[in-house]
């Protein structure tokens, strides 16, 4: 176990080496799976997720990725003014159907905001 020092928050950030090296594992996994000279299993993989439905939504999220993030705080706030009172309730409940419903909403108002012609400027999909 490694202690980092945050000067911003005056206390010390737990880093683990092993989820460092399983990080730096699967990023250089993704990173090689678009080598050329790929081949193999690998090859059937790279191709899989870059012709098949999963890159397709990949390569649509990473057009809406921005876009997302401009807007999702406003849904999380539409979100947070409903008054649901998740808070009575497991966040292990409430967090990841918030999470999902809010990419989907912002990607798909991403989508539409894109498909009008003057607005497509602002969308912050390209």
């Amino acid at each position: 176990m490694f202690y980092y020092y945050s000067y911003l928050s005056k206390s010390y950030i737990e880093i683990d080496i092993f989820a460092f090296i399983q990080a730096s594992g699967i990023f250089l996994m993704f990173k090689y799976l678009n080598d050329v000279n790929v081949k193999g299993t690998t090859l059937k993989i790279s191709s899989f997720l870059k012709n098949g439905i999963i890159g397709r939504l990949t390569t649509s999220l990473s057009r809406c990725s921005y876009g997302i993030y401009l807007n999702h705080y406003l849904l999380i706030a539409i979100i947070s003014l409903l008054s649901l009172n998740l808070l009575k309730h497991s966040a292990l409940k409430w967090i990841p159907p918030i999470f999902i419903s809010v990419l989907l909403m912002s990607w798909v108002l991403i989508l539409v905001v894109d498909k009008i012609p003057y607005l497509n400027n602002l969308s912050g999909a390209h």
